[in-house]
C-alpha cells in the first residue's frame, strides 16, 4: 500500500477531499510546507475495478442542504500537501492503476489519459485492440474511456493513441474474469405491452443498379449499402433512433453456398452487427427472422421445379430448415449471454415471422402445419415458437399465434389481425411506390401522410399493442424510413435510367431524415416506456484509494427512456452523495463526441460514458459516493449508483 510521505498521512480534515473535474473540496487548513511531489496513484489499493456494485433505480432525491448551495465551487489550495501533482497529459491507463487484474463483473471499463501529440501530430484517436468501438475520447481535456464485454478467462486489452498515420506504443492491462459471462435480457414482450416494429432487408451488395428501380436513394448512395456487417451496424443505430422495439429481418436464402447465398451471409452479418453493439452495452432492436415465403419458394422452384409443398413431411422439413440455420446462427454469434438480450420474445417465445401462402409462394399449408412448426421448434430448442404470419393464408389457422397485414397496404394505415392477447394489430406506411413493375401506389407526398397514419394508430392505441411499420428500407417498393436523399418528382420523371413505367408528382420530405424523427416521437407515445430514464452499464470506480491519490474514473450510463440526452436538455452525471457541493462532473455531452448533429440526441438503447478526476481524502476511512443523471433544473431520473471508496 502507498502510503506517502508523513506531511500527506497527517493532513488535518475539516472537509471531504474529492475532485470532481480539476476542482478540490480543501482537506482543512494548507500545510506550511512545500507540496509533496510523489509518485502517482499506486494500483496496490485498488480491488475488482469495473464491479457495478450500485445503480438499482430509487427516488432517493439529491440532499436538499448541498442543492440549495447551487454549484458554487471551492479552487484548489496550491499547499495542499496531501493531494499528488496534477495528471499530465500522457498515455496511461488509470484504472486499477493500470496493472493486470481479475473481477466479477461481465464488462469491463478503462479510463485512462491521453497525450495532445502523436509523434508531433495531434492525437485525433485512442483505440483499444485496434478498434474505436466502445471508445469514447475527449482530446479537449485530455482522456479516454472504454467499455466492452469481458469474455471467461484473461482478457488482454492494447490502447494507442494514434494521429494521422502516427501510432503510439500500446499501453497494455490484462484483465480477468473468473467466471462464466453473466447472461444479459431484454423483458420479453407480454400482453398488455406496445411494441412497434419494422421490417428490415438486408440483401443489399452495393450495386449501383437499385438507381434504375428505386425512387428513393440511402442518403450515402447504394454503392454504401453493401449488406456488410458495418451497413447492419449503421442501420440498426438509426432504428434505434427512431425508438423501434422490434426489427423484423427479410431472410430467404439459408446457406451461404447457394446461388443466392450473399443473402444469407447479409442476415448473419445483422447478427453480428447485433452482437458488436451488444458487446459495447448497446440495446439494439430486438431480431424477429422474417421468412421471406414467396422468395425461399422460387428458389426451390428454380433448383427443383416445384413448389415447397408445407402438407407433406419434405416440405415441412425444407421450411422449418429455415428456422434451423437462423437459429444456428443467433446460438453461434450470440450465445448463451445475449440470446435473450437480442432475440424478441412474446412472453417468453421467439418470435418467427412469415410472409403469405400459395399464390406465388409456398403451398398447401393448414393448421395441422403450424402444429407440426411449433412441435420441430420446441423438439430442437425446448420452447415454442411465437408465430406470426401474414393474413393470407396464415389468418385461417387457428394456432397462428399473430396475424399482421405485411406489405403491399390498401391504405397508409391498416388493422388486419390479432395478436397473442387478443387485441387487434396495425400496419402503417408512409407510402407504396414501385415505378418498374408494380402499379400499386400509395402517395408518400413529403411525409403527410404519414403522419395522418400515425394519428389513426394513436387513436386506436387502446385496441392494439403491436404496430408494424412497412418498411424499413423495401426501396424497390418505395416504403422505407431510411435516411434518404431528399428528392422530389414529377409525372414526366422516367427514373435516372429512363425505364420508369409508374410515374407520380411525388416528394421524399423535408429532410433526410425526418421519417425517422418522425417514428421517434411517435413511437415514443405508443410505448410504454417513461420519457427519463437510465441504468447503470458499468463503471471502474476504485474500492480504494491512498491519501491524496488522483484518479480519472468512468461510469458508464445507458439511456432507457424515450427522449434522446442532449447538451441543449442539461443531461448529465451528477453527484448526489460525497461532497459538499453540488458540482456538476466536468463531463458534458457535447456535440463533437456524442454525434448529436447526426442523430440529434443520445437516443434510447445507447450508453454514454461519463470520465471525471477523484481526489482521495487526506485522512483514512470509508467516504459514501453517489451519482444520478440529471437534465436542466436538476430534475434527477433513473438509476442511482451508489459506491464506497476506502481510504487506508
Amino acid at each position: 500500500m502507498h502510503q506517502g510521505s508523513p506531511s500527506r498521512r497527517d493532513c488535518p480534515l475539516s472537509l471531504l477531499c474529492l475532485i470532481i473535474g480539476p476542482f478540490i473540496a480543501a482537506c482543512g487548513p494548507s500545510s506550511s510546507g512545500g507540496r509533496d511531489s510523489g509518485p502517482g496513484p499506486d494500483a496496490s489499493g485498488n480491488s475488482d475495478s469495473g464491479v457495478p456494485d450500485g445503480g438499482l433505480p430509487d427516488g432517493a432525491a439529491p440532499d436538499a442542504a448541498r442543492d440549495a448551495g447551487g454549484d458554487a465551487l471551492v479552487e484548489p489550495d496550491a499547499n495542499l500537501a496531501c493531494v499528488e501533482p496534477p495528471l499530465g497529459r500522457v498515455l496511461a491507463i488509470h484504472t486499477a492503476g493500470g496493472q493486470d487484474f481479475t473481477t466479477a463483473s461481465s464488462r469491463v471499463v478503462l479510463t485512462g489519459t491521453a497525450p495532445d501529440l502523436v509523434s508531433g501530430v495531434p492525437t485525433e484517436r485512442i483505440t483499444v485492440n485496434g478498434s474505436q468501438g466502445g471508445v469514447l475520447f475527449d482530446a479537449t481535456r485530455g482522456r479516454f474511456s472504454f467499455q466492452g464485454a469481458l469474455a471467461q478467462g484473461a482478457n488482454s486489452f492494447q490502447v494507442r493513441a494514434e494521429g494521422g498515420a502516427q501510432v503510439s506504443a500500446p499501453v497494455e492491462i490484462t484483465v480477468t474474469l473468473g467466471g462464466a459471462p453473466t447472461a444479459e435480457a431484454v423483458p420479453s414482450a407480454g400482453g398488455t405491452d406496445h411494441r412497434v416494429g419494422a421490417w428490415l432487408f438486408p440483401w443489399f451488395t452495393g450495386d449501383t443498379g437499385w438507381e434504375c428501380s428505386s425512387p428513393w436513394w440511402p442518403a450515402t448512395g447504394f454503392a454504401s449499402w453493401d449488406g456488410s456487417v458495418a451497413w447492419a451496424k449503421g442501420q440498426l443505430l438509426d432504428m434505434m433512433d427512431a425508438n423501434l422495439d422490434w426489427a423484423g429481418v427479410q431472410y430467404d436464402t439459408k446457406d451461404a453456398s447457394l446461388p443466392w447465398g450473399v443473402r444469407f451471409t447479409n442476415v448473419v452479418n445483422v447478427i453480428e452487427a447485433t452482437r458488436e453493439l451488444l458487446d459495447e452495452g448497446y440495446r439494439p432492436p430486438l431480431l424477429i427472422p422474417f421468412v421471406d415465403t414467396a422468395i425461399a419458394n422460387q428458389l426451390h422452384l428454380d433448383a427443383y421445379g416445384t413448389n415447397i409443398d408445407v402438407s407433406t413431411e419434405a416440405g415441412r422439413a425444407e421450411l422449418y430448415d429455415y428456422l434451423h440455420h437462423f437459429f444456428a446462427q443467433t446460438d453461434a454469434i450470440l450465445g448463451p449471454r445475449y440470446s435473450d438480450a437480442a432475440i424478441a420474445r412474446y412472453e417468453g417465445r421467439p418470435m418467427v415471422a412469415f410472409w403469405h401462402t400459395d399464390t406465388g409462394s409456398i403451398v398447401g399449408g393448414s393448421n395441422a402445419f403450424v402444429l407440426d412448426l411449433k412441435a420441430r421448434f420446441l423438439a430442437e430448442r425446448g420452447v415454442e415458437p411465437y408465430v406470426i404470419g401474414h393474413p393470407n393464408f396464415w389468418s385461417q389457422w387457428p394456432d397462428t399465434d399473430e396475424v399482421t397485414l405485411m406489405f403491399g397496404p390498401s391504405s397508409h394505415s391498416q388493422r388486419v389481425g390479432w395478436d397473442g392477447a387478443g387485441k387487434e394489430t396495425m400496419n402503417i406506411t408512409p407510402g407504396f411506390w414501385n415505378p418498374i413493375s408494380n402499379p400499386w401506389y400509395l402517395p408518400r407526398e413529403g411525409g403527410v401522410h404519414y403522419a395522418t397514419a400515425w394519428a389513426a394508430a394513436q387513436a386506436a392505441r387502446a385496441l392494439v399493442n403491436h404496430l408494424y411499420i412497412d418498411s424499413w428500407n423495401e426501396t424497390g417498393e418505395g416504403s422505407g424510413l431510411f435516411a434518404a436523399l431528399v428528392r422530389q418528382y414529377t409525372a414526366s420523371d422516367s427514373g435516372s435510367c429512363s425505364t420508369w413505367v409508374h410515374r407520380h408528382d411525388e416528394s421524399w420530405g423535408p429532410s433526410s431524415r425526418h421519417y425517422i424523427e418522425t417514428t421517434a416521437a411517435q413511437a415514443a407515445l405508443w410505448n410504454d416506456l417513461p420519457e427519463d430514464d437510465a441504468v447503470l452499464v458499468a463503471h471502474d470506480l476504485p474500492a480504494s484509494l491512498p491519501q491524496g491519490a488522483r484518479r480519472l474514473v468512468t461510469v458508464v450510463m445507458r439511456n432507457a427512456g424515450d427522449r434522446a440526452w442532449t447538451a441543449g436538455g442539461g443531461d448529465s452525471l451528477r453527484v448526489t452523495q460525497g461532497t459538499s457541493f453540488a458540482v456538476d462532473l466536468a463531463d458534458p455531452i457535447e456535440d463533437s463526441r456524442d454525434e448529436i448533429p447526426y442523430y440529434g440526441g443520445l437516443f434510447r438503447g445507447r450508453p454514454r460514458a461519463f470520465t471525471f478526476e477523484v481526489t482521495a481524502p487526506c485522512a483514512p476511512g470509508s467516504y459514501p459516493l453517489s451519482f444520478r443523471m440529471a437534465k436542466a433544473g436538476s430534475t434527477y431520473y433513473g438509476a442511482t449508483v451508489t459506491h464506497t471508496l476506502a481510504v487506508p
